[in-house]
């Protein structure tokens, strides 16, 4: 038996943000008989994080999001290079770009290749051309591939009904993160009721639905604080939205945040007004720090928030329905403290760190074993 294994991980972006977090719980619970070697499009809070585990990060710039024939020729080259010189055992690449890059130089080095989809690029809400041309691609790329993981239920079933013949090396492991002990304060003042998004500003999310909502309620008289933390392309436009509407005291924009667990203690509530989801590791966040949710009734939300038990799930584009379960948090303290207990406990009975090493390690031992 050999003792040690190489295993090449490839995403696009460092920026904080699912797959990101993702990726950083999955290479520092590695066990020490396998060796991480990374490769990442530009240094960010990834890199940096990665850092402290592994010398072994590269930053290919080449390797990009966009859609850029001689960045992405120049991407092949790098990556093959590196592929040769490491010579990993697999090569588990994140992110549709990495993914489509990643297995195509994995095929040319003979090194089977892992893809996980965070989200596929073809779910509900997606343009439909922008579908189209996903789905033809990833049913293509799906031949060059060992294993294909979805990080929810309806995600694996969505790529069922793209690429049936390929079933076989289709499975569904849920996202999880370390179950930290988190320092509780304070949380509820009988004048002011707080509630957070934590999501990056972009189509994908839709926090100006949050931001209507909120606005709405509190003209009927309800005192309602709402936080958003994240960054993206769609900031500012959203910060001169949000400024329009609610004043100082009702609304504050906290950017990007690396300490977004020990901040979710100190909300009531935890929402996720979103287009299109995967699974989301933010919704885990909360569920980890006791928090009910609110959360769009998109992807794999539902996998993670039971209706009425642990949170409540709102049709996308619904903000009467969204409106109708703020208040009825608003109303029932007790409740909202009730149902945000009944989630930590979900957490830490299905979507904790280890339980999605098991999964995932033993896909690696399976390719290792079928590689002997």
């Amino acid at each position: 038996m050999r003792s040690l294994y190489k295993l090449l991980y490839i995403i696009t972006l460092p920026d904080l943000g699912g797959a990101q977090v993702h990726l950083n719980e999955l290479i520092f619970k590695l066990p020490q008989n396998i060796v991480p070697y990374i490769i990442i499009g530009q240094e960010g809070w990834l890199s940096e994080k990665l850092r402290e585990r592994t010398k072994n990060v590269f930053i290919v710039d080449s390797l990009v999001r966009p859609i850029s024939p001689l960045n992405d020729i120049k991407a092949v080259f790098e990556i093959k290079k590196i592929m040769q010189s490491i010579q990993p055992d697999i090569v588990h690449c994140h992110s549709s770009k990495a993914g489509f890059i990643g297995r195509f130089v994995a095929k040319l080095c003979c090194v089977p290749a892992v893809f996980t989809a965070h989200g596929w690029a073809f779910t509900e809400g997606v343009s439909p051309k922008k579908q189209r041309i996903y789905k033809f691609l990833e049913k293509r790329m799906a031949a060059w591939t060992e294993k294909i993981i979805c990080v929810s239920e309806y995600d694996k079933k969505l790529a069922l009904s793209v690429m049936p013949e390929y079933e076989y090396k289709l499975a569904a492991i849920h996202n999880g993160i370390t179950n930290t002990q988190i320092q509780l304060e304070e949380k509820y003042q009988p004048d002011i009721f707080r509630m957070v998004m934590v999501a990056r500003f972009s189509s994908q999310k839709n926090q100006r639905q949050l931001i209507d909502a909120v606005d709405e309620l509190n003209s009927e008289g309800l005192m309602i604080q709402l936080h958003l933390i994240g960054d993206g392309p769609q900031y500012e436009d959203c910060l001169k939205y949000a400024t329009s509407k609610l004043n100082g005291e009702q609304i504050k924009f906290l950017g990007a945040r690396q300490d977004v667990g020990s901040l979710l203690v100190n909300y009531d509530v935890f929402c996720l007004i979103s287009n299109w989801e995967g699974f989301p590791i933010s919704i885990l966040e909360a569920m980890r720090a006791g928090l009910p949710i609110i959360a769009s009734d998109v992807g794999g939300v539902s996998e993670a928030v039971e209706d009425g038990k642990t949170g409540f799930l709102v049709p996308r584009g619904n903000i009467e329905s969204l409106k109708e379960k703020i208040k009825y948090y608003y109303l029932r303290r007790e409740t909202t403290a009730r149902m945000g207990l009944m989630g930590k406990v979900k957490f830490e009975k299905h979507f904790t760190t280890g339980i999605m090493m098991k999964h995932i390690l033993g896909i690696y031992q399976g390719i290792f074993d079928g590689n002997k």
